[in-house]
């Protein structure tokens, strides 16, 4: 009995190898175009979206009363203003800094139109985020908005408008 060693053609070999290699070159050259059209898109968003924070949001902070008379302290009343602004506010996350320079932060899912004020107290109250922090341990309190951003193509993105961060200092706290 005689068996036949012979495998596939070199010539066969080759042509398959080359179609893996246009295969895979295309596979490649895919993924790399849609992350390329994806990171310019994410970055083109943000960028907008920082200079909306600069030229459309102003924000202004009122009254911010701290109450530690009770065995949990809190916020119970941060006014803040959405002044001459063309964008609504969706967010914002509020910064309790503490003389030792440790920084508390905690996001607030709450909206501000333009024009509008909120007392933001209730719902840090809620949250129970700065219980056990006393009022001669704060150095500052700081509130920074975050907006929705929507490019041209329609693409949107938040973006923290860490330019629009606003303080109160501790001797300004009631």
């Amino acid at each position: 009995m005689r068996f036949n060693k012979s495998g596939i053609s070199p010539l066969i070999a080759t042509v398959l190898l080359i179609g893996f290699t246009i295969v895979l070159a295309a596979l490649v050259f895919r993924w790399g175009g849609l992350l390329f059209k994806e990171t310019t898109q994410t970055t083109g968003c943000e960028s907008q979206g920082r200079i909306a924070c600069t030229s459309s949001v102003e924000l202004s902070l009122g009254a911010v009363t701290y109450d530690d008379t009770t065995s949990s302290e809190k916020i119970t009343q941060l006014i803040v203003a959405n002044e001459v602004s063309s964008k609504q506010i969706t967010s914002f996350n509020v910064q309790v800094e503490q003389t030792t320079g440790f920084v508390k932060t905690v996001p607030l899912l709450e909206t501000l139109a333009p024009g509008e004020s909120k007392d933001l107290g209730s719902s840090l109250s809620a949250k129970k985020d700065f219980y056990g922090i006393t009022r001669a341990s704060i150095k500052a309190i700081h509130v920074i908005p975050s907006i929705t951003q929507t490019t041209s193509d329609g693409s949107t993105c938040n973006v923290i408008c860490l330019e629009q961060k606003t303080s109160v200092l501790a001797a300004q706290i009631q």
